[in-house]
């Protein structure tokens, strides 16, 4: 019985931790609440680097999505190659009462080709919650797994009419790789935890207010809060290449080129004959 109470308490505890999600937006500010399609009630992502060939994110989000308005964020969608996969998606479906509605799996959703031939074969896999009843909460939790490291994965802290109560990104990297991060229309600096042979930063925003939608604005890049991630030493397609600065990051990228302005002879003798 003891054990079953302990167990009752963890699980609580952890669901709190979490933030105490409201299903009928009563218990969220209303400066929150204002002018807002989606309310990001609980967000965290972990980004973890294993070693130059290999990554993992770890994303769980809980939103509401407030009315038609919102309905763009009920398209769950995301982008795969062979060097990006989509290891595992759970998407939880609660009406305004805190009443689950529907689960879906990632077996339930649907891949399809990109790219016809003309870029890199990759895939688009998604999964469209279909409702007409608002507001909608959604449950998401997903992991992408990374077989190379050139590309981190930023953390968008906030979008446009999109009002968040807590979110997290933490990125955890082996201390001697490290990591490079730049705050964009932001000052939020990491926690930094430096714990010998690993090292992780964490980023934490709370109660920030949407941002109206302008027409004719500049770049959203320009506008909302973000933090932009890139490795010092990296790998991609095999090759590994030092990005701690412009010029390691040329010199890999010559490499690339060396001897492709190299004709054969059975070349050259083609070109000869055309002239």
């Amino acid at each position: 019985m003891k054990k079953i109470i302990v167990i009752a308490f963890c699980l609580s505890l952890a669901l709190f931790s979490e933030g105490q999600v409201s299903y009928n937006l009563s218990a969220v500010p209303d400066s929150i609440k204002k002018n807002a399609n989606v309310i990001v009630q609980f967000e965290n992502q972990v980004f973890t680097i294993e070693g130059l060939d290999d990554a993992t994110l770890h994303v769980h989000r809980i939103y509401t999505v407030v009315n038609e308005d919102g309905r763009y964020a009920l398209n769950f969608s995301e982008y795969t190659t062979k060097f990006i996969s989509l290891t595992d998606a759970d998407l939880k479906v609660y009406d305004v009462n805190g009443k689950l509605i529907s689960k879906h799996k990632k077996k339930e959703m649907v891949t399809r080709a990109v790219g016809d031939g003309l870029i890199e074969d990759g895939y688009v896999v998604s999964y469209f919650v279909n409702t007409s009843n608002y507001p909608v909460t959604i449950d998401l939790e997903y992991e992408m797994k990374f077989k190379g490291t050139l590309f981190y994965p930023s953390y968008d802290i906030l979008t446009s009419e999109t009002g968040v109560l807590k979110s997290s990104f933490t990125a955890k990297v082996p201390s001697s790789l490290d990591l490079r991060y730049k705050p964009k229309n932001i000052t939020l600096q990491p926690v930094i935890k430096d714990e010998g042979k690993l090292k992780t930063y964490t980023w934490e925003v709370r109660n920030l207010p949407p941002v109206e939608d302008e027409k004719g604005a500049v770049d959203n890049a320009d506008r909302f809060p973000s933090i932009e991630l890139a490795p010092n030493k990296f790998s991609i397609y095999g090759s590994t290449g030092d990005l701690s600065s412009w010029k390691n990051y040329g010199l890999w990228i010559r490499q690339l080129y060396k001897g492709l302005d190299e004709l054969s002879v059975s070349r050259k003798g083609f070109f000869f004959d055309l002239v």
